[in-house]
């Protein structure tokens, strides 16, 4: 796919802590590319290359849920044709309900509309005036929509419904799932940043991954780690409105939407990281909370058992530019002290 397109639940602000030699073991793979607007990376140990069956997997999961694809499922849903969903459209449905009602409605898959006019969306829109903004969430609301016989019904056959903020997470576990199908034990899976990473690399140590310092780049070509840490059957993800935002009257303008006030929304926190089993929901998780303060943020994250949470924040104090806080299980970090 070559549109120029953003991820939200894009997970912006990670990269991926790869070493630089992958010849040391003949048996490991690295397979790259670009899929949903963005890169690609899959590294395994296998006796051979799979490259075509991570091809196909990833073609099969456009089909269901890209955006950018007239002839995908998500499009058809949107276009309002009667069609049957599929088991991979299903499980992003249930699980965006999940985290929909948890956060309170700030995470919104119908957001979709107000995604196009601000520019953040699958269509080019220009930036709304006041009375845009309220027409269009006359059409947004989660609870306007019902899974009935596999079946999605809205109330308004304007709604539309956008993946950004959570199908790249579900893309990375499908394909951790099918590598775990395949008998692969030692992989990591990246996709525009987010990641699950199983097992060990090359070296035979756990996968090392960084979250970046939040550096304001809206083309995403500036990259300073601010942290590392291990990961071993899990996934992590990033959203940061630090990278995709746009400039409008002289200021920012970031991706995370509130749902229902049809704005960006202003908050203290500069990126959300998420850590959880599943990709899918560190994914929809991370975006949530950028709607959030990051005290909001932190105590709804010590009620969810399976998530732990790494927010910056910005600083009062005169020589920070921000600070980082941490859930209390949160794991350890190099190269940062929690807290500083």
């Amino acid at each position: 796919m070559k549109q120029k397109i953003y991820i939200a639940g894009l997970i912006i602000g990670m990269i991926v802590s790869l070493f630089a030699c992958y010849s040391a073991k003949p048996d490991y793979y690295k397979y790259e590319g670009y899929i949903q607007g963005t890169t690609f990376s899959v590294i395994y140990e296998h006796d051979k290359d799979i490259a075509p069956e991570i091809d196909s997997l990833l073609k099969t999961f456009n089909q269901s849920l890209n955006n950018y694809d007239s002839t995908s499922l998500i499009s058809r849903i949107n276009r309002n044709e009667t069609v049957k969903i599929d088991s991979l459209f299903e499980r992003m449905f249930v699980v965006a309900e999940k985290v929909w009602m948890l956060s309170e409605g700030r995470f919104d898959i119908t957001i979709a509309p107000l995604a196009n006019a601000w520019g953040f969306g699958y269509e080019t829109g220009a930036l709304p005036d006041s009375a845009m903004i309220d027409s269009l969430l006359e059409i947004v609301g989660f609870e306007k929509l019902q899974l009935t016989n596999h079946e999605i019904k809205k109330q308004d056959n304007r709604m539309q419904i956008i993946g950004n903020a959570i199908a790249q997470g579900l893309s990375v576990d499908y394909l951790a799932e099918n590598l775990k199908t395949m008998g692969i034990e030692n992989f990591l899976v990246e996709i525009g940043g987010e990641i699950y990473a199983q097992g060990t690399n090359h070296k035979g140590t756990i996968w090392n991954v960084g979250i970046d310092k939040p550096i304001q780049d809206s083309i995403a070509l500036n990259h300073e780690s601010l942290t590392q840490l291990t990961l071993l059957g899990k996934a992590i993800a990033t959203s940061g409105n630090y990278r995709k935002y746009h400039m409008h009257n002289g200021q920012a303008m970031g991706h995370a939407l509130n749902p229902k006030t049809g704005y960006s929304q202003k908050t203290d926190i500069l990126s959300a990281t998420v850590i959880h089993e599943t990709c899918v929901y560190a994914d929809a998780w991370a975006t949530a909370f950028m709607l959030m303060n990051a005290e909001q943020a932190l105590s709804l994250a010590e009620t969810i058992p399976e998530l732990e949470l790494m927010l910056i924040v910005g600083s009062d104090h005169p020589e920070k530019d921000y600070e980082i806080l941490y859930s209390s299980g949160f794991p350890e970090t190099k190269n940062v002290m929690k807290n500083e």
